[in-house]
Parts: C-alpha cells; sequence; structure tokens
C-alpha cells in the first residue's frame, strides 16, 4: 500500500526514503511468498505420491495406499469448529477415505487463495512501485485502495482455512500413529513414511506472516505520514492573508480617526457591516452593483464596490453614506479633512 497521499507526494519530484526501503520490502515479500508456496506444493505432491496411487492435482477416482487400512482399529476425538464445540469424530478403515478426500479438498483450496493472495499482492505491489494511486478508462476509475482491501481479506481466508486444515491432518495424523504398524495389510509402508500433511503447512504460515508483517508495517507508516503536517498547509490562504490586510489598514485608520467603535463597522470575519437603512438605500439604487449584495461585492470579496460612500464620524459609529465616485472616507481630528482610500 502507498505510505503517502496524492497530496504528500504531489510536491515531492523523488521517491523518499522510506518509499525506497518500502520498494526493497516489498520485493523480499514477494519472493518469500513465492518461495513457500513452491515449497509448500512440492512437499505437498511428495506427501501425496505415497499417501495415494491416484493424482492428487485432478479429479480421479481416490485409492489410498493400503497402509491406511488398519484392521480392527480406530480413533476416537473430541474436536470443535466454528459452530460447535465438543463434538466426538470415530476415524477407522472404513470413513478415512472421506478425512482424506475432505483434507486434500481443502489443502487444494489453501493453494488456491495463497496462489491469489501472491497475484494480487504482485499487482499492489506494482501500483506501489510505479505509483499509481488509480487508473482511468473512460468513465471507469480503478483505485489501488481496492487492491490493497481484496490482499487482506485473501490474507484473512488463506489462514482461517489453514487453520481449519490443520485441525483435520492432525486427526489423520494421530489415527496413523494410534493404530501399531502390525496390523498395516498388504505389506504396507512403515509409518514414518505415511502422509504427513504438516510440513507443507508450516511453509504456508511462513509466508503468510510474512505477508501480514509487510501489511503492518505499511499501514503503521501510513498512519504516520498521514498526521505529518502537508506541504499544501505551510501555503497561506490567499483569503485569510487579504483580510488581514483590510483588517490591519482598518485599524490603523481607526487608531488616527479615534473615538469609534471598530466592530460596529468591521465584523468578525474582518469585513466592512452596513447599517440597515444604508443597506436598503444601497439595495435601491446601486447601479454599479449588478448582484445588490451590498457595497461588499461577492465576486471581489474583501474590495469596496464603486458606488459605495461611507461617512465616518469621530467619536461615534458612523453610518455609511453612499455618494457616486467616493471611496471610504473618514475625517481628521484636524481640520476636517476628508481622507479618501
Amino acid at each position: 500500500m502507498h505510505i503517502l497521499s496524492i497530496d504528500q507526494r504531489s510536491p515531492r519530484k523523488k521517491r523518499t526514503v522510506a518509499e525506497k526501503v518500502f520498494i526493497r520490502i516489498n520485493t523480499i515479500v514477494l519472493a518469500c511468498q513465492l518461495a513457500t508456496i513452491a515449497i509448500g506444493a512440492g512437499l505437498l505432491a511428495n506427501a501425496a505420491a505415497k499417501s495415494m496411487y491416484n493424482s492428487f492435482w485432478s479429479h480421479s477416482d481416490l485409492n489410498l495406499n493400503p497402509s491406511y487400512l488398519f484392521y480392527n482399529c480406530s480413533q476416537t476425538y473430541t474436536t470443535s469448529n466454528s459452530l460447535f464445540n465438543s463434538y466426538t469424530v470415530n476415524v477407522d478403515r472404513f470413513n478415512i477415505q472421506f478425512f482424506v478426500s475432505r483434507a486434500a479438498y481443502n489443502l487444494r483450496r489453501v493453494i488456491g487463495l495463497y496462489a491469489a493472495l501472491i497475484g494480487v499482492g504482485a499487482l499492489n505491489k506494482l501500483f506501489f512501485d510505479l505509483n499509481i494511486h488509480h487508473v482511468q478508462f473512460f468513465t471507469l476509475h480503478f483505485r489501488k485502495d481496492i487492491l490493497s482491501t481484496v490482499e487482506v481479506c485473501l490474507l484473512i481466508l488463506t489462514f482461517i482455512q489453514t487453520k481449519f486444515l490443520e485441525r483435520e491432518n492432525k486427526m489423520i495424523d494421530d489415527y496413523v500413529k494410534f493404530c501399531p504398524s502390525m496390523q498395516i495389510i498388504n505389506g504396507g509402508t512403515d509409518v514414518a513414511n505415511l502422509f504427513q500433511t504438516q510440513v507443507p503447512l508450516i511453509a504456508f504460515y511462513v509466508g503468510l506472516a510474512v505477508t501480514a508483517a509487510a501489511i503492518f508495517f505499511g499501514l503503521a507508516a501510513a498512519i504516520i505520514n498521514m498526521w505529518a503536517p502537508h506541504e499544501k498547509d505551510k501555503i497561506p490562504d490567499p483569503r485569510h492573508h487579504r483580510r488581514s490586510v483590510y483588517g490591519g489598514g482598518a485599524s490603523l485608520v481607526a487608531s488616527l480617526v479615534g473615538g469609534f467603535d471598530e466592530d460596529a463597522i468591521f465584523g468578525a470575519s474582518g469585513g466592512y457591516q452596513l447599517s440597515e437603512d444604508d443597506q436598503q438605500q444601497h439595495h435601491g439604487g446601486g447601479e454599479n452593483d449588478d448582484d445588490n449584495d451590498g457595497p461588499l461585492d461577492d465576486d471581489n470579496e474583501g474590495e469596496v464596490s464603486s458606488g459605495a460612500h461611507v461617512q465616518v464620524q469621530q467619536g461615534a459609529p458612523p453610518p455609511a453614506h453612499h455618494q457616486g465616485g467616493g471611496g471610504i472616507v473618514y475625517p481628521t481630528n484636524t481640520g476636517g479633512v476628508d481622507r479618501r482610500w
């Protein structure tokens, strides 16, 4: 998964050190996944050849090795699953084929889920290496986050299926070890050479553990970078800058004039406010304001329209008077000379 968002990645032209490290980690994880599935499939094929005469990978009639068939020997287990607890299962020579066939079917499901996990993970890692966040095909937008979600779901499903298979394999393994080897019919092989399914599962567990660790560290790095300040946060907001300039200039004029309430003219956002009578007068005859929004046009926030003329009187909050061709007029303390700005 990506450890930097689009906003954090756009100002950077090169990959960060953390991204370069995760590119190498993804390569190691993919190599480990391919190695574990190859080792697991190889050990499984070797064990299947010792336990059955038919092909393990194709649809065929099950023909077990006679070493699995014990006369007058059975094994009782008390086990549980995701729905029920403490139920009894009896394994003997008459139903051993059912347990072996179900274990073989679940083994192929584990291999299929693990192969799908490797395929989706490889595509996800390729998108990370190429720095692709989404792919667009006409009006269809495919985001890389979908691949990360599917990869996590496949990881969970593969782990659950492997744990379920481990319980079944343990029953078969205990049955083979419990019954004495002297009861093996037709000169079967030794018990130690029988179908042992525990070894391939170890390879799958190693691959799943490495995959889960890589996803965990990638998620942790993404969360840490998410709380880090973005580059765009360092750029000042032009609207805030404009209001600060006008607010600072108004405070300077207010200090020169003195005696009037600054909050009556400037609102909390740093803009200008008119009385209700002046707003009605302006809405009734403002020719230069097309939208009739008052002396402050929405299209030019923070600027005074050409038809607005505000007269400030010393000592009291002044109403704004509209006179043609003027700006905002403030009287001085000496001489009554108007200052227009």
